[in-house]
C-alpha cells in the first residue's frame, strides 16, 4: 500500500477493513475472474468522482469481495494487467482520458474494462470521451 503519498500516487490504499483480506478468517472471497472497473468523470473538482469510487469501492467490502482500488491519472493496460496479478477486483479512480489518452489508446484498454461507472453533476459539464464509454452513469443529485 501507498506510503508517502503526494496528489498523483498511484499506489494501492487498503483501509483497516479491508486489509483484513489477508487474514485467513476474514471471510473475504478472491474471484474466479477480477471484474475491472473504472469510475470517472472530468477534472475539476467538486464532480461527485470520489462519491462514486468510494460507494464502489464500499459495494465490494461490504460484499467481501477483494478489491485493490487505485487513482491512476493515466491508465494503460500495462497499469491494470499489473494490478490485477494479485486476483483481487480492480478498482480505478480516473478523471478526463483527454489529453492524458487517445482515442486509439483507450480502445487497447477498453477490452481489460468489465464497467465504466461516470459520475455527472448539475452545473458542470459532462465529460464527452467518458459518456460515450459509459457502462453506467450515475447522477449525484438524484
Amino acid at each position: 500500500t501507498g506510503r508517502r503519498c503526494h496528489p498523483e500516487c498511484e499506489a494501492r490504499h487498503l483501509d483497516d477493513v479491508e486489509r483484513r483480506r489477508f487474514e485467513g478468517s476474514s471471510g473475504f472471497r478472491y474471484p474466479a475472474r477480477p471484474s475491472v472497473v473504472v469510475t470517472a468523470s472530468r477534472d475539476m473538482g467538486r464532480t461527485a468522482s470520489t462519491w462514486v469510487y468510494n460507494a464502489v469501492r464500499l459495494l465490494y467490502r461490504r460484499s467481501r469481495q477483494a478489491c485493490d482500488s487505485y487513482w491512476l491519472r493515466r491508465p494503460t493496460p500495462a497499469k491494470l494487467r499489473d494490478r490485477l496479478r494479485t486476483g483481487a477486483h480492480l478498482l480505478v479512480k480516473t478523471h478526463e482520458w483527454t489529453p492524458e489518452m487517445t482515442p486509439s489508446e483507450f480502445q487497447e484498454l477498453r477490452p481489460l474494462l468489465t464497467h465504466v461507472i461516470v459520475s455527472v453533476r448539475g452545473g458542470f459539464p459532462e465529460d464527452p470521451a467518458w459518456m460515450g464509454a459509459a457502462t453506467h452513469v450515475v447522477h449525484f443529485e438524484v
